[in-house]
């Protein structure tokens, strides 16, 4: 589900214009209060999961994840404290992302919809439409699903677990996720996504046989 927005107080907002007019970057000490709020409120509402790759990571502690600008604020600075702008990533999705364009085209004013992305957002896209996911490896649905595999490259956890993943020994679904990942169009994507489905399918119903046999 799309992630919610948080709501500053009265004096949120009149630090933020403080720190707007006194041209101060994110990482001042002024802002040290509202940023471990920031961080505490979509850490709570995204129920400890990355914005991007979902995986969950049961800790609050501060090192552990980043507050996350879906527009980054070298490029847009004005948009450093929009609410819908803002959510937590872990360290690694924001480190690959880090700077890169997300907007489909240029824009002054902060876009609110979810067309002038071209990545999955936070708060404007609901995160299952635009993938499918086995064990270790995400498979792309839409052309945004693809796109934030390549920028957040989420195909470091097949390289890191793949070993030991229920898919590890059979290429076929490696192979078919590559091909959903390099698809032009969703059109294009589709026959590999529903191979991949079926093959999750089949994966999901050996696993459950298995342990009732164990439990017999």
């Amino acid at each position: 589900m799309a992630t919610n927005a948080i709501e500053y107080t009265a004096d949120e907002v009149a630090l933020i214009k403080t720190v707007g007019e006194r041209e101060l970057d994110w990482g001042c000490d002024e802002l040290n209060t509202l940023r471990g709020r920031i961080k505490q409120f979509y850490l709570k509402d995204q129920g400890l999961r990355c914005c991007y790759c979902r995986r969950r990571n049961a800790t609050t502690h501060g090192r552990a994840w980043d507050i996350e600008h879906v527009i980054a604020q070298a490029s847009h600075p004005t948009f450093m404290f929009e609410p819908e702008n803002l959510a937590v990533a872990c360290i690694d999705c924001n480190s690959a992302k880090r700077d890169q364009v997300v907007l489909v085209k240029p824009r002054k004013t902060f876009p609110r919809e979810s067309a002038a992305y071209s990545i999955v957002h936070p708060h404007y896209d609901r995160w299952e439409e635009h993938f499918m996911f086995g064990t270790v490896v995400y498979a792309a649905k839409t052309a945004k699903g693809a796109r934030t595999i390549e920028l957040c490259r989420l195909w470091r956890f097949y390289e890191l677990e793949g070993q030991d993943a229920l898919f590890s020994q059979d290429r076929r679904y490696a192979d078919l996720a590559e091909q959903v990942l390099f698809a032009r169009t969703a059109h294009e994507a589709e026959p590999s996504v529903l191979a991949i489905n079926a093959l999750i399918k089949q994966a999901v119903e050996a696993e459950v046989r298995a342990e009732d046999t164990g439990q017999a």
